[in-house]
């Protein structure tokens, strides 16, 4: 018993919270994907400003199209959804996307960031990585 206690004295638990949303990536990834999808920013409202017009008309006979109408989705070619990943630092995680048009994107719909959890899907993740530290704990013990 001593043993344990010894061992999680001694545990980097920074480190291994680090590790446990580096080991979740993806499904955090798929998360602010689906926010996406659905037309939602970071604060949980629409994507603003709104699809107008002829295109708003194009997007929504789309079978890709999810979010409401008029709604921003992000989503033509799936190229800027498809290249989000994430950095993992000591104190935060910073989602980014890797394609080309990721600044005129994130500089056209800034009403909030795009990319990051939205509070309703905020306990979703802290389960997610919670389940995973207990893991890499009892891993170590």
């Amino acid at each position: 018993m001593f043993k344990e206690l010894e061992i999680l004295a001694n545990l980097n638990l920074n480190e291994l919270m680090r590790l446990s949303v580096s080991h979740n990536s993806k499904e955090l990834i798929n998360i602010v994907k689906s926010q996406l999808r659905d037309g939602k920013n970071t604060k949980g409202a629409n994507i603003h400003p709104r699809y107008m017009g002829e295109y708003a008309a194009f997007k929504k006979q789309l079978s890709s199209y999810k979010a409401n109408m008029g709604t921003p989705d992000l989503f033509l070619t799936g190229s800027y959804q498809n290249k989000i990943d994430i950095n993992v630092n000591n104190d935060s995680v910073d989602y980014f996307s890797s394609d080309k048009k990721a600044d005129d994107l994130e500089g056209r719909y800034n009403s909030a960031p795009l990319l990051g959890i939205m509070p309703e899907n905020k306990s979703k993740v802290h389960f997610l990585n919670d389940s995973t530290l207990i893991k890499k704990i009892c891993e170590k013990l």
